[in-house]
């Protein structure tokens, strides 16, 4: 295995982020280049993702990549993680929870600027493609992978949000087990037009990881969402503030 740093790499959909205008993914830049993020690649096409579905350990300080490419998209969901881990107690399952949660909705906000400058890196295809699989699989209504889609290109701060607040909520239930899941009354969860996204980002993933490495789990309130994800400014400040802690 090559370990490389970010300036080594070709990264796919660069020239697109910029072209949207997407500001907090230069922060994210900066803060993989200030943590000193190593890039480990591995033979081969999706062996990298596998890796990190099993592997889910920001101390480290490395990231796995195919190859020498990595897609802008990979760059946001870690530097948004980086971020986050300055903000989190990671005594609390349930604040990992919320940090996977927003790193991977992230997805959706720069998804939604992208449509709306009409750029298409691979990024725009896939995440567009995967929305449409499991929405023709697990969507309660026809139209809820559409309508997924044009929140995105409508107010992309906001279908972030929304989509944190569900996947979490939903990853909470799924952690506190059946009793939970029957409170929360499942079928509305299940019938919620986010729910293909709870497939989308592997969310059974990160509570069976959580599950592992937390025997005992307590739940309590934490005010990250109004911290940090209050409007696209404190999403971006939230970033830059990163880099010197």
């Amino acid at each position: 295995m090559i370990s490389k740093c970010l300036d080594e790499l070709t990264i796919e959909g660069h020239d697109s982020f910029f072209e949207a205008g997407i500001e907090v993914y230069d922060a994210c830049l900066d803060l993989i280049r200030a943590r000193k993020i190593r890039f480990i690649s591995l033979p081969g096409v999706g062996l990298s993702r596998l890796w990190q579905l099993v592997h889910w350990d920001l101390d480290e300080r490395v990231e796995y990549i195919d190859n020498d490419q990595v897609g802008a998209d990979q760059l946001m969901h870690l530097g948004l993680h980086l971020a986050l881990d300055t903000y989190i107690d990671k005594s609390q399952p349930t604040q990992w929870l919320w940090a996977e949660c927003a790193a991977s909705a992230v997805d959706l906000f720069v998804l939604g600027h992208l449509l709306r400058h009409q750029q298409e890196p691979a990024f725009v295809q896939s995440t567009l493609e995967s929305i449409a699989f499991y929405d023709e699989s697990y969507a309660h209504e026809p139209d809820d992978g559409q309508r997924i889609v044009q929140l995105c290109m409508d107010a992309p701060m906001d279908a972030m949000g929304e989509t944190v607040d569900y996947l979490y909520q939903l990853g909470l239930a799924l952690l506190s087990g059946t009793p939970s899941l029957e409170r929360a009354d499942s079928s509305k969860m299940s019938q919620h037009y986010l729910y293909p996204l709870a497939h989308h980002f592997n969310l059974a993933n990160w509570v069976l990881f959580l599950k592992a490495r937390f025997p005992s789990i307590e739940f309590g309130a934490h005010g990250l969402k109004e911290q940090i994800l209050k409007d696209d400014s404190s999403l971006l400040q939230s970033v830059i503030d990163a880099i010197d802690r």
